[in-house]
């Protein structure tokens, strides 16, 4: 594990239970009666990872909108909410990998932005000491994913293989959005966690605080 995803998961002792209350995994397909027999128990572990992996994106996404607010890119912050809350009517692929794409872009651009900028203004300010500690919540939530990232891909996998050839189809398509997110989850955690350093870095920087064992975990040479 690298010493970043280590810091991550050791922030404040974080709860993020509260995250993971499955409201977000409404309007996943639903199994009928041609199912595989054991597609119910699969069905179930795709609600709840498909609902904690959204939930713990929320976070981020909001983490970053008050981030790129505060750097002064209203438009993308604008972008990053509406990606927020498009997830309140279900969890759709599209939806995820619009989220995704737009997290991604907004995590490298914040990153290289706070490694020259300096808040100046008492509300920019304030965005950051919200949107740092609510970022790390949702790196946290979906770094502690990573087991049921595989459990469910192999769940489906087996899904898949036992079903008959005019199941499969059907099998893939209701699995269809817990296996994007477990094969796109795991590189997406990477991409945030090769930037919080420098969200960390930037608040000691700007006198912004941070949790006490984020910093004491992020050592010396950080």
């Amino acid at each position: 594990m690298s010493k970043i995803k280590s810091v991550i998961i050791g922030v404040l002792g974080i709860s993020v239970l509260g995250l993971s209350t499955g409201v977000y995994a409404f309007g996943l397909p639903s199994f009928g009666k041609g199912s595989s027999p054991n597609i119910s128990k699969t069905m179930d572990m795709q609600t709840k990872l498909v609902g904690d992996f959204v939930a713990g994106q929320v976070s981020i996404l909001k983490a970053q909108a008050n981030m790129t607010a505060a750097l002064g890119y209203e438009k993308v912050a604008a972008k990053l909410n509406a990606d927020a809350q498009a997830f309140s009517t279900g969890a759709t692929i599209d939806k995820i990998e619009r989220a995704t794409t737009d997290s991604k872009a907004a995590s490298d651009q914040t990153s290289d932005d706070m490694k020259t900028s300096k808040v100046n203004s008492a509300a920019a300010r304030s965005a950051m000491r919200t949107a740092i500690p609510e970022y790390l919540i949702g790196v946290v939530a979906l770094t502690r994913l990573t087991p049921d990232y595989k459990s469910f891909m192999s769940g489906a996998e087996q899904q898949i293989s036992s079903a008959s050839m005019m199941q499969v189809a059907e099998v893939k398509n209701k699995l269809s959005v817990g296996m994007f997110v477990a094969s796109n989850g795991p590189g997406y955690v990477e991409s945030l966690g090769n930037t919080t350093s420098s969200f960390i870095k930037y608040a000691k920087g700007n006198n912004i605080q941070i949790p006490a064992d984020a910093s004491s975990l992020l050592g010396p040479s950080n």
